[in-house]
């Protein structure tokens, strides 16, 4: 089978391949084997039994991380076609010593600790037969390189064979040659014999060029790995399997002698590591996850895994049943007819069996009927998959993990695979127990759950979009610092630097999320730092971001039963220093500092709105004739706080027609007139539609216009009126045909009608431009 030592066979594999793997499984069976040694962390060893486990059910993955610093956590995913998996399952059940013996990732982290990659491609994971990273440039030899850069041969060995046997796609090539095949004999010499041939054309290249020896990340864990072999024929074992990526066989048919590999060991840099088991997902082992070692369809190959015979049919029977499910046309006859095309397809191309193209095309010209959104179902849903595995209880884990599985299984609330919306009703206790605890994960930055809109404010039940990922098991990791429980540590975190630097917005956002988190000892903290920090504030900016949400909290606390009303006095000092503090700090501002302002102004308003308070009521409206009363004050904010007060009822229709005519006068600055129309419409064309006194009043300014002001102002007006809803437009629309509608009509504007000196015809050009400001052309 290879050049290795008599007692050592070396089986070069795909990291994730059902073909693979049932070919390894009928390899180890009739080698018989006393010792099977796998590429992968050495720290995992003590996890192997659990690989063997019932409550271990792939996909899963062994977790190693630096004991002080989980966030640099390395994954090795097992999928249950995972070769890896059926070696260690084979070793366990054939009472054969097993161990994993890539070099440990003590040294690994050690050698990364100052430039660790990010995502789920772990150090030297993407560095095997399997491994699917693109090849630098075209992937032709001889081209220039950088020398951190890997040989163009060694980042895609796969690509390259897949050319060299005529094919332009190397999964195709993969799945045809391995994972489709029928008899496996030979398998393994021949990818030893393609990866010795690709390894020998590399190194002539890298002597040719004068890069020198390799001392990349590959030579330390070849170095490492043959010494675990020396070991273990060394302990006497007389056959030992070897089971590896199979760009590394090359290297490990000879294992020559030690002290060569003992001297590129010395001296490493060690790190302390921990290991475990946590769930993986089947799009987590996709190449578009970012996963190094990721496969095209996961779905796909657990089906070929599954379903040794006629794959086929049992595929376009799934996607079939998958279509009926969503209410799409699938019949019987249908699934027959798109099979014998795909069987077709693939005699047409030569091929021994469809593959998964072959199917895909069949399905969507006979069951999607041409359409690809039946069949981009067909991919996410059966392709890749929704499937979450799971570990055994007694893996190990930190008592903050332990204590997260604990409450989901108390409130059966268990995770899973696919993207899920739900609703949860707060007069239930099993679902107020529910949104606690999304809401103390979310502090612990293990946003399980994503908070979705509801309508209406404060109400009894709340929209989530649950999407558990891997990586959470890793924050769960690193959160268990601050406690062992997910209450306690999310109190932790929650109060651990409130105050220091957090100004008042930022611990009324803590408060927040305390109190919908049901922490009373966080809201009993924050609740004091945010009185200090009120006690205080003078910033209307600051207060203006801290008022809404304090509001919110005081009005709808109950609601979780948090007892929230203490929060009020807080409220109405942080109110009094606002309407005392927003007049002279809305004084010229320029366009940006007034939109921020208005921004915080309507908070304010709303806050004001939910909490029902008589007594602030009158003074805001007191405020907001101070501010469209003052010139000083950016047209933006007076012409809102001007519509505010018409809808208070603090002032009629003729009052603020009358305020309307001062703002549009002849003059006023034609940017200033725009922003205070801009800031009356904000948000409702109410009083457009219906108050014709200022309908005329801005037709009136519109008609003073002269051509270069028109031009000047018309983005301004155009951006107040984008916001309006279609019907809204229309209706406005219509009006303004009836400006040019005659006589008959009886509804031309009386600012047109006014005076001696209008010019109607000239007035009558502006109709076209006035209904593409207003969406009616």
């Amino acid at each position: 089978m290879n050049d290795a030592p008599a007692p050592v066979k070396l089986f070069g594999v795909r990291h994730h391949g059902p073909g693979c793997a049932r070919a390894l499984g009928a390899a180890l069976h009739e080698y018989q084997p006393d010792a099977v040694l796998i590429e992968g962390p050495p720290e995992a060893n003590d996890l192997i039994p659990l690989l063997a486990d019932p409550a271990f059910i792939p996909p899963a993955a062994i977790l190693v991380h630096p004991a002080d610093d989980p966030s640099k956590a390395a994954f090795f995913p097992l999928a249950e076609y995972s070769p890896e998996l059926t070696a260690a399952r084979w070793a366990l059940s054939h009472n054969a010593e097993v161990e994993f013996i890539d070099l440990p990732m003590t040294h690994q982290f050690g050698l990364e600790e100052a430039d660790t990659p990010e995502g789920d491609v772990l150090p030297g994971e993407d560095e095997d037969l399997p491994e699917d990273a693109p090849p630098n440039g075209d992937g032709e030899a001889g081209e220039p390189r950088e020398r951190s850069q890997p040989h163009p041969i060694r980042a895609d060995p796969l690509g390259w064979l897949a050319r060299a046997a005529g094919y332009d796609d190397r999964e195709r090539w993969w799945e045809q040659q391995v994972e489709q095949r029928q008899n496996a004999a030979g398998l393994f010499d021949a990818i030893a014999e393609a990866m010795t041939e690709l390894r020998t054309a590399a190194e002539v290249e890298i002597a040719a060029v004068g890069d020198g020896p390799d001392e990349s990340r590959d030579a330390l864990r070849e170095a490492h790995m043959r010494r675990r072999l020396r070991a273990a024929v060394k302990a006497g074992r007389h056959k030992i399997a070897v089971v590896c990526g199979a760009w590394h066989v090359p290297a490990l048919a000879d294992l020559g002698p030690d002290k060569p590999d003992r001297e590129l060991l010395k001296g490493l840099p060690k790190v302390k590591t921990a290991a475990t088991l946590c769930p993986w997902t089947n799009d987590r082992l996709t190449h578009a996850s970012g996963y190094g070692a990721g496969i095209e369809s996961p779905g796909w190959y657990g089906h070929l895994w599954q379903n040794v015979n006629q794959p086929a049919i049992g595929w376009v029977t799934r996607a079939a049943r998958l279509l009926r499910e969503e209410g799409q046309d699938a019949s019987s006859a249908g699934v027959i007819e798109a099979v014998r095309l795909a069987d077709a397809l693939a005699a047409l191309r030569g091929f021994c069996a469809p593959g998964l193209s072959e199917l895909s095309q069949a399905i969507l010209g006979v069951l999607c009927h041409g359409e690809p959104a039946p069949l981009a179902l067909i991919r996410c849903k059966l392709e890749v998959g929704d499937a979450l595995g799971s570990v055994p209880p007694d893996a190990p884990a930190v008592p903050l993990q332990k204590d997260l599985e604990a409450t989901q299984k108390r409130l059966r609330f268990k995770p899973t695979g696919e993207k899920k919306p739900i609703t949860l009703d707060l007069r239930k206790e099993t679902d107020l127990e529910r949104s606690r605890l999304l809401h103390r994960l979310t502090i612990l930055g293990v946003p399980w759950g994503v908070r979705g809109y509801e309508s209406g404010t404060g109400t009894y039940k709340e929209a989530w979009t649950l999407d558990w990922r891997p990586e959470f098991a890793v924050r769960v990791i690193e959160a268990n610092r601050y406690g062992g429980t997910v209450p306690a540590a999310a109190s932790s975190k929650l109060t651990e630097h409130a105050g220091g630097n957090d100004g008042l917005a930022d611990l009324v956002k803590r408060l927040d999320a305390a109190l919908l988190a049901d922490l009373p000892g966080a809201v009993g903290l924050l609740v004091g730092r945010v009185r200090d920090a009120a006690a205080v504030a003078a910033d209307a900016a600051g207060l203006a971001a801290a008022i809404p949400p304090l509001a919110r909290v005081a009005r709808y606390g109950d609601v979780r039963g948090t007892g929230a009303q203490e929060l009020l006095p807080v409220l109405r000092g942080m109110l009094e220093r606002y309407f005392v503090g927003l007049p002279p700090a809305c004084r010229s501002l320029d366009d940006e500092a007034a939109a921020a302002a208005l921004a915080g102004a309507e908070g304010v308003h709303t806050a004001l709105k939910t909490l029902e308070l008589t007594e602030e009521a009158e003074t805001w409206r007191g405020v907001l004739f101070a501010l469209t009363n003052t010139e000083e004050v950016h047209g933006l904010l007076r012409g809102w706080a001007a519509r505010t007060l018409l809808e208070e009822r603090a002032i009629d229709a003729d009052e603020l027609a009358r305020r309307a005519r001062l703002a549009l006068a002849a003059a006023s600055e034609p940017a200033a007139a725009a922003a205070w129309v801009e800031g009356l419409l904000k948000g409702s064309a109410k009083v457009l539609l219906y108050e014709d006194a200022v309908w005329a009043a801005l037709d009136g300014w519109l008609g003073t216009l002269d051509d270069e002001r028109f031009l000047e102002v018309l983005p301004l007006l155009r951006r107040s009126f984008a916001h309006f809803s279609h019907p809204e437009r229309r209706e406005m629309g219509a009006r303004v045909k009836n400006l040019a509608g005659g006589g008959a009509s009886g509804a031309r504007s009386k600012s047109l009608a006014a005076g001696p000196a209008v010019d109607e015809e000239r007035a009558r050009r502006v109709i076209p431009v006035l209904k593409l400001i207003l969406g009616a052309a």
